[in-house]
This record gives structure tokens, C-alpha cells and sequence, in this order.
């Protein structure tokens, strides 16, 4: 009922009512009557309390976590900023994952007439692989629908061969970006198995786009945004088993697909935080707040330290290092 009277009711409605279903929920409270630890239900980090986060199955550290986050970074502003938090798990996000009252991702809008959110300098320099955009990031940079168009339908049979900066793109005229990316691409190879009932597609993880990804079979809208927004969350795939940390991706599922896609790990994007702030830093799926304040500092002290360096720091075990070791720029 609180979450009702919170997430559905309008500003006309009674006052007295809401209070009422507020005093009830106290009441409730106060007598014992917790929800299961098992349950699940719509939530938003920036007002949820730790009895709720225990009801939605955290630990007791992570709800902890979850609050001091809020109180010493600031408010959450999409569901990927869970990931920013110490302790929280891929396995406990992707659970809670559509139950979160935030966006998927922060929105930038490239109109600076209706800009939404200031995009940091540093952000601007990034280089961006028109493989592993969706129609979203296209949304953004081309106002002309037909021209958008031509572009997705390029993309769909080719692979841009060649980067650019954020800032070039959004500088280019559209007519001479959409030359620019017919003049850098190359078909993509696409192998196919013929069998009785279907043909079987191959598809590389790192490059495929939502379209694409909707080929295989048991990949829908859904299952594709989600692979594509996680997939950009970290900067790429390292290997194909990451696919099941995507939610609502089951273990047949994965069987049915790891045959069929591979990954190209020349195409990661690679994290220097000497030249990133903290908070740049722990935007990354693999990286907490600390494990990125703690990056930083050592990169402050040595320009390019080697593993023995990092392993050294008390945030980033072992069985860190075997995931950050592939989006880090570092000393082999």
C-alpha cells in the first residue's frame, strides 16, 4: 500500500488518505508484519529504507552500502548506478533489476535547446565504436529521419572499420557523417548453418546491435536492449559467458546461444583512470565507488602500474582483478 500510495496517486488526491496509509504501514510495521525476504516489489534507492532493502533480499551489508552510497555520493539517477555500490553483486541487481523506479541510463540529448543533462568534457573525447551503438545513440545524433535511416540499414549488413570522437560526431553535418561511415566499412561476414528446421546465425557480441542481436532465436526487444545496455555498461564483452549476467537470460538459454556468437575482444573499451574522475570511473558495471577511488589514487602515483600494483590496494581481490583486468589500461 505505501508503494501505491507513493508511485500511483495524484497530487488532487486526498491528503488525509495518504496519511492514513501511512499510518497503517507504521502500524504494520510496528507489529511484526515484514514482508517476506523473498519478496519483490517497486522500489526507488533514493527513498527506499534498509528494512525494505532486506525485504527485497539484500544483505544487511549491502543495504547499509546502498544507504551510505546515497547519503556521501548523492542521489541514484539510473538503475545502473546500483552497480556503483559496494558489495552489490550482477546476481542481486539483475534480480531487482526491472523492479527499480529509475531509467535504464541517464538521457543526453544533443539539442542543447532541450539538453537534459551537461556532458562532461572528458566525456566528449571519448571514441566512439559505431558498432556498439543502438538507435538510441543514433536518435540523439541525427535529426534527419531519412538519414538515420540509411545509416541503420548500412549497418545492419557492414562494420564501420574506423573511430571517432564524441565531439567530432556531434560536429559533423549529418550528410558527411553518413559519407564517412559508407567510405570506413567493410561487409560483415555473416556464416551460416543450414539445417532441416533452421538456419543457425553467428553473431559477434561486441558489434552486433539490437536488430541483429533479435536474429537468434529466444532474443526478443527485451532480451536485446538488455544484452546491448549491459554490453555498453562495461565497455564490451571479454568473453561469451558473461551473457549470463544479463537478466532474464536462463541457463537453456545460454546453452542455446554460446554455440552460436563469439566475441571480439579488440573491440573493448578500455578505462585509464589517470585522465577519469572517480565517479566516471565506478559508472563501470565491474567497478564500486571505493575500488574506483582506489584506482585513482594509484594511477595519481604511477602512470601505468603493473597487476602486482593493483593487487595490492585492500578493495580489489583476486577474483576482481580477473574481471577489471580486461577494461583497465595497465603494465603486463
Amino acid at each position: 500500500m505505501p508503494y501505491w500510495a507513493w508511485y500511483f496517486v495524484s497530487k488532487e488526491f486526498d491528503k488525509d488518505f495518504v496519511e492514513q496509509v501511512k499510518a497503517l504501514n507504521n502500524e504494520l510495521v510496528a507489529g511484526k508484519y515484514a514482508e517476506k525476504s523473498d519478496s519483490l516489489f517497486l522500489f526507488n534507492p533514493n527513498l527506499v529504507s534498509t528494512e525494505e532493502l532486506l525485504a527485497l533480499g539484500l544483505s544487511s551489508y549491502q543495504s547499509k552500502s546502498v544507504i551510505g552510497f546515497r547519503n556521501k555520493v548523492g542521489n541514484f539517477t539510473s538503475k545502473n548506478d546500483l552497480l556503483k555500490v559496494y558489495g552489490m553483486d550482477s546476481s542481486t541487481y539483475f534480480k531487482l533489476w526491472e523492479f527499480i523506479l529509475l531509467p535504464d541510463e541517464v538521457e543526453i540529448v544533443r539539442n542543447d535547446a532541450v539538453e537534459k543533462e551537461r556532458v562532461d568534457a572528458s566525456e566528449k573525447m571519448a571514441w566512439i565504436n559505431f558498432n556498439n551503438q543502438d538507435e538510441i545513440f543514433w536518435e540523439r545524433m541525427i535529426d534527419s529521419d531519412i538519414i538515420r535511416k540509411e545509416i541503420l540499414d548500412h549497418l545492419q549488413n557492414n562494420r564501420i572499420t574506423k573511430s571517432l570522437p564524441l565531439d567530432k560526431v556531434e560536429k559533423y553535418p549529418e550528410e558527411y557523417l553518413l559519407r564517412w561511415l559508407k567510405k570506413n566499412s567493410e561487409p560483415t561476414p555473416v556464416t551460416t548453418l543450414e539445417s532441416e528446421e533452421h538456419v543457425k546465425l553467428y553473431i559477434e557480441l561486441n558489434s552486433a546491435d539490437t536488430t541483429r542481436l533479435k536474429l537468434m532465436r529466444g532474443i526478443g526487444s527485451k532480451l536485446s536492449a538488455r544484452i546491448v545496455n549491459f554490453r555498453n555498461s562495461l565497455g564490451g564483452f571479454y568473453q561469451k559467458s558473461q551473457l549470463n549476467d544479463v537478466y532474464g537470460i536462463s541457463d537453456e538459454l545460454y546453452c542455446s546461444l554460446k554455440e552460436n556468437v563469439s566475441v571480439d575482444t579488440g573491440l573493448i573499451k578500455k578505462i585509464n583512470p589517470h585522465g577519469l574522475k572517480v565517479e566516471e570511473i565506478s559508472k563501470h558495471g565491474y567497478f564500486s565507488y571505493q575500488q574506483a577511488k582506489d584506482l585513482k589514487n594509484l594511477y595519481r602515483k604511477k602512470k601505468l602500474p603493473n597487476e602486482e600494483d593493483i593487487l595490492k590496494l585492500k578493495s580489489i581481490n583476486q577474483k576482481d582483478w580477473e574481471r577489471i583486468k580486461h577494461y583497465l589500461v595497465w603494465k603486463k
